[in-house]
């Protein structure tokens, strides 16, 4: 049996992922996403394809899972912004929750996502597939095409103030849930890093 040791130095730094409170434009979102998914796009193409989709030896997720995780989670969010619009997906605004609903804790929100190394899995993104690589790419590139298409053109107001209840954060907006999934995804870019790249790697 040959071992192929592969030396991974990639190492990324925090990026800047501007609070909701600070954003003018959608677009300004749009952007800071390509930027967080391309790092990880480019983290991918650096693994082997075997070991991209071979499983841990700690039971957790694979590099493939992780990716498939992530566009599954675009993708759905990105399917329920045209459903909110049309009234077909529970919402409300800020004006009409006025009891029930809590402007978030910022502070709070960024240290859940950049601290914890296990984040609640709402049901229906869970990986149910070993993708290959080239597959994963795909499915990232399909999952932002449709996020893009689908915001683009939003008023950052009707963002604001939309409100529907998040599986895992509670009553929040449309603009603090773009925020979130990009720190949600983040925090796995930063997981991925953890386990492919931090030190040497050995495949078998």
């Amino acid at each position: 049996m040959s071992l192929i040791h592969i030396n991974y130095s990639m190492n990324i730094q925090i990026i800047n992922i501007p609070r909701p409170d600070k954003i003018k434009l959608i677009h300004e979102y749009i952007d800071v996403w390509i930027n967080v998914r391309n790092i990880l796009k480019d983290s991918i193409k650096k693994i082997p394809d075997t070991l991209f989709i071979k499983p841990m030896e700690d039971k957790t997720w694979s590099a493939s899972q992780i990716v498939e995780h992530l566009a599954l989670t675009q993708d759905r969010f990105s399917r329920s912004i045209p459903l909110i619009f049309k009234g077909r997906l529970k919402s409300s605004t800020i004006e009409n929750m006025k009891e029930n609903y809590v402007f978030p804790d910022y502070d709070y929100i960024e240290n859940y996502f950049r601290k914890h190394k296990k984040v609640k899995n709402p049901e229906g993104v869970t990986p149910i597939q070993i993708l290959k690589k080239t597959e994963a790419l795909n499915h990232l590139e399909n999952s932002m095409t449709l996020f893009k298409k689908n915001i683009s053109d939003k008023n950052i107001d009707e963002l604001k103030n939309i409100i529907f209840e998040h599986p895992v954060l509670g009553y929040t907006s449309l603009l603090d849930t773009v925020w979130t999934q990009i720190l949600h995804e983040e925090h796995h870019l930063f997981y991925l890093h953890q386990k492919y790249f931090s030190e040497e790697k050995t495949e078998n």
